[in-house]
């Protein structure tokens, strides 16, 4: 106890110093100046490969779109025509997995969601090289849940006559 006593008292008594930091603008500024062929040829190399990179690159643009799934009223309630999440795995096999190892394809299906707490929405997001290819992706998985609807509402009708 008395050895840890004296261990503090030695050391309140003999402060550590420390070496203050300064920085020296002025030879700072000698470093960049001496550097300075270095430092314009790195910076004008560096902007020439992000040019080119830039112009070397395709586009790709981006849709998104939000899409309701039908519905209808019969007399239990409100009946969707499909399930959410059966659709999501129907579009996914069909637009997603298939299309997959197409070479050279121009637009695409990225991805198909459910937005969470919705039961009624599907968020589908599609690409290509051009805003009207991308489009267009979209519009055709939007006719083909229309077509699908078409026929099983067709068959409901049937049924009720």
């Amino acid at each position: 106890m008395e050895n840890k006593k004296l261990k503090m008292e030695n050391y309140y008594q003999h402060p550590v110093c420390y070496e203050e930091d300064e920085i020296d603008l002025r030879e700072l500024f000698k470093t960049i100046v001496k550097y300075k062929k270095f430092i314009s040829v790195f910076v004008v190399v560096v902007t020439f490969f992000a040019g080119v990179y830039a112009f070397l690159v395709t586009p790709i643009y981006q849709v998104k779109g939000l899409l309701e799934i039908g519905s209808y009223k019969s007399l239990n309630g409100i009946e969707f025509l499909d399930n959410p999440q059966s659709l999501k795995t129907k579009l996914d096999v069909i637009f997603i997995k298939q299309e997959e190892n197409i070479e050279n394809k121009k637009n695409w299906i990225e991805t198909i969601s459910i937005p969470k707490s919705s039961k009624e929405f599907l968020e589908i997001v599609s690409e290509g090289f051009s805003n009207q290819l991308a489009k267009d992706k979209l519009n055709q998985v939007v006719k083909y849940i229309q077509d699908k609807h078409k026929e099983i509402i067709d068959d409901i009708k049937t049924k009720n006559q």
